[in-house]
Order: structure tokens, then C-alpha cells, then sequence
């Protein structure tokens, strides 16, 4: 019986933890929609089932950490009656609290830049050098301040915590009248609470709520806003792992060539390389130009160069660089992927998008792809500088002008 009573009042600690957590997430949902709600156009009207949504999906996030509490703080207390229950319970929340308080903070900056809470930009960033990591936490993310102000507003929400479970009455299970039924409906009743926790407060998968089936509203705001920022790093963990899968092609040397001859390559061939290569066997140019540019905008449309748009002045100077007898250029093209890093891996790397960053894939640093750029110009006796600009194209048309 004593075991039982310890486990009672253990369960109700654990229980609380996981009011206040679902309770810390709306409040950083709504500041959240609140910081950024000019996006909304003064269309409040889906706030309220952005917010039950997102109050929905967090009761899986909160039941995770309450559960971890549960197992390391509750259960041992049934057996062991010294075990420091309360103390590692706090604890374990107190560094959660914090750890979330840092998301938050990030989130924040991070959304502005993407316009989405983390995806899968925090995997891209994870293999940048140190030093490229720290210039943009400082720059970008305004880490100097941020910071101390995550690890303070940590210790306010774990204040908030400690009078939350002291305040709020806890039953002791010597006053319980009905202790024999209380006993046997407890573990039905967590049973139930583990279903409705597990689907989002739902009890049927099909009525259930996840990362995937949250985005329900108009506005990508408040479908941003519904995930927690735990779901937003689950979301990244997910689609990495679903990537991962999808990438990891596994076929023998046969089916490799029968692959090759189907794509329109030479399956005879000793190399891959070797077997898309085709060479120009009439030359088109009578003399070769001794540089080279490149200039590719991002989202750089084409409408300003047409001619009924061409007295607007938004881009003379790109229109001049265009109008040279030594330039040419392309009005129309699709685009190599979805966005920007897909869209540069497949100009630079000749590859179309398969989902894969070349630039941190290992097989990138061992020999450059023959379809490259770099590649191709090497070969014609081209020395190659790449450099991304932060200026007006029509500034750069001047330098090269």
C-alpha cells in the first residue's frame, strides 16, 4: 500500500509538469503569432484553431517530457522509498525548460529568415565550419543577446515551474476514501490518457494530429505556430531520416548498366563519367573568350527586360550588360529545385535534384563531378572563382562593364 501511495502522489507531480508544459507552449505560440502577426493582415479570425491545434499537437510533445520524468523520477520511487523523486524530477524539467527557451529565442530570427520554424536548413547549417556557425548565430541570430535572454527567461518559466507543483494541491493517498477502486482504475485510466496524449488528442489514428497533417489553415504563420518547437525539430529529424532512406539506392554493377543504357548512356563504358561524356565535334566559337561570367539572380525575374517594361529603369544597367554583342542570356528556364541551395547544387554540379546536398555529401570532396562547371571550364583551360554577391545586380553589371 505504500508502494501504491508513493506512486499516487509521485503521478500527480508528473501529471502537473505536463498541465504546465502544455500551458508554456500556448504562451509561446501566442507570443510568437503576436510578433509577427502584420503577416496576418488583420485576418485574426483562424487564431483560435491555430491555437487549439497547436495545443492538440503539443499534448505530445508535453507527454514526452512528462513522460521521461515519469520513468526516471516516479517509477523508481515505487521501489526504492529514498529515491530523490522530486529533486530529479525538477531537475530533468529545469534543463528542458531551458533547452525550449533557447528554441524559442531562436525560432524567433529563424522564422524571419525562412519563413518557417526549423526545417531542413538546421541540418545544412549543422555541417558549416564552427567559425560559419558562430558569425551567423552572432549576425543573423543576434546570439550576444538572445542567449542570456533564453537562459533567463529558463529560469523564470523554472521558477514558474517550482510554485506551479507546490501551489497546486497534490492528493494524498491516505484521505482517498475509495482506495481499492482508485487502485484498479489507474492504470485503465493512464491507458486512456496515453491514446488521447499519442494522437494528438484523439483516440483513432485516422482523427489523430501530427507535423504532417497540422498545416490545416491559410496563413503559413499560424501553421507554423501550431507546431511546438519540438515538433518543428522532430519535423527536420523525420524528413532527414525519410531522405536518408529514399537516398540510400543499393544496386549491382548489372542493374547499374542496364540504368545507364535506359538514361541514354554507353553501358559499355568504364565510368559513369565516361558514359554520358559527349564531346562537341564541330566548334561554335572561331575564338575563344578569354573570361567567362556567369551571372545567375535569384528570383530575378524576366519581366523587367521585356521591352513594354523597359523605360521602368529597374534594371538599365542589367539591361545594357544584356544588350552587349558578347552576351547572351536565357528568358525563360526551370529551375534546378525548390529552393535556393537545391537550386545551386544542380547549376554547379551539372546533377539534377535528387533531394541530396552535394555540397555536404563525402563523395563532394573526393573528385569533382564531371557535368560541373568548374569541371568543364578546367578542362578548356579556364582558372574558375566563384563568389556569391550581396549587391544589386545592377551594381555588379557596372563592375563588369
Amino acid at each position: 500500500m505504500n508502494s501504491y501511495a508513493r506512486f499516487f502522489e509521485n503521478l500527480q507531480q508528473d501529471l502537473k509538469s505536463f498541465i504546465y508544459w502544455c500551458l508554456v507552449f500556448t504562451v509561446f505560440r501566442i507570443a510568437f503569432i503576436a510578433i509577427y502577426s502584420g503577416q496576418l493582415n488583420g485576418d485574426y479570425s483562424d487564431i483560435p484553431m491555430a491555437l487549439l491545434l497547436g495545443l492538440r499537437l503539443s499534448l505530445k510533445t508535453a507527454g514526452m517530457i512528462a513522460l521521461i520524468g515519469f520513468v526516471f523520477a516516479t517509477l523508481p520511487k515505487i521501489v526504492v522509498k529514498n529515491w530523490p523523486s522530486d529533486k530529479l524530477r525538477f531537475c530533468w524539467h529545469v534543463v528542458t525548460l531551458v533547452f525550449f527557451a533557447l528554441c524559442f529565442m531562436t525560432r524567433i530570427p529563424y522564422y524571419k529568415i525562412f519563413n518557417a520554424a526549423f526545417n531542413m536548413m538546421l541540418i545544412n547549417g549543422a555541417h558549416d565550419d564552427i567559425y560559419a556557425i558562430f558569425v551567423t548565430a552572432v549576425k543573423e541570430y543576434q546570439l550576444l543577446w538572445r542567449f542570456p535572454l533564453a537562459l533567463l527567461l529558463g529560469a523564470v518559466l523554472a521558477y514558474g515551474l517550482k510554485l506551479w507543483l507546490k501551489k497546486v494541491t497534490t492528493v494524498e493517498f491516505a484521505t482517498v476514501q475509495h482506495k481499492k477502486m482508485l487502485m484498479a482504475l489507474t492504470l485503465p485510466v493512464l491507458a486512456f490518457l496515453w491514446i488521447f496524449v499519442r494522437f494528438g488528442g484523439a483516440f483513432t489514428y485516422s482523427n489523430s494530429l501530427n507535423w504532417l497533417s497540422a498545416a490545416r489553415l491559410k496563413s503559413n504563420l499560424l501553421n507554423e505556430a501550431i507546431l511546438d518547437d519540438g515538433q518543428a525539430l522532430y519535423r527536420v529529424h523525420d524528413i532527414k531520416k525519410k531522405m536518408d532512406k529514399v537516398n540510400n539506392v543499393q544496386m549491382s554493377a548489372q542493374e547499374l548498366r542496364e540504368q545507364i543504357f535506359i538514361s541514354g548512356g554507353n553501358k559499355d563504358a568504364g565510368t559513369i563519367d565516361e558514359a554520358f561524356k559527349h564531346t562537341v565535334k564541330q566548334l561554335k566559337l572561331t575564338k575563344q573568350p578569354q573570361n567567362v561570367f556567369l551571372i545567375v539572380g535569384e528570383s530575378f525575374g524576366e519581366w523587367p527586360f521585356l521591352p513594354k517594361f523597359k523605360d521602368i529603369g529597374v534594371v538599365s544597367r542589367m539591361q545594357k550588360l544584356r544588350a552587349a554583342t558578347n552576351c547572351t542570356s536565357i528568358s525563360s528556364m526551370l529551375p534546378m529545385g525548390d529552393n535556393t541551395v537545391r537550386a545551386v547544387n544542380g547549376l554547379i554540379t551539372g546533377l539534377p535534384n535528387t533531394g541530396i546536398y552535394e555540397n555536404y555529401h563525402p563523395m563532394s570532396f573526393k573528385q569533382p563531378y564531371a557535368m560541373g562547371i568548374a569541371q568543364i571550364m578546367k578542362q578548356l583551360g579556364y582558372k574558375t572563382v566563384f563568389g556569391m554577391v550581396d549587391m544589386q545586380l545592377g551594381r555588379m553589371s557596372k563592375i563588369l562593364l
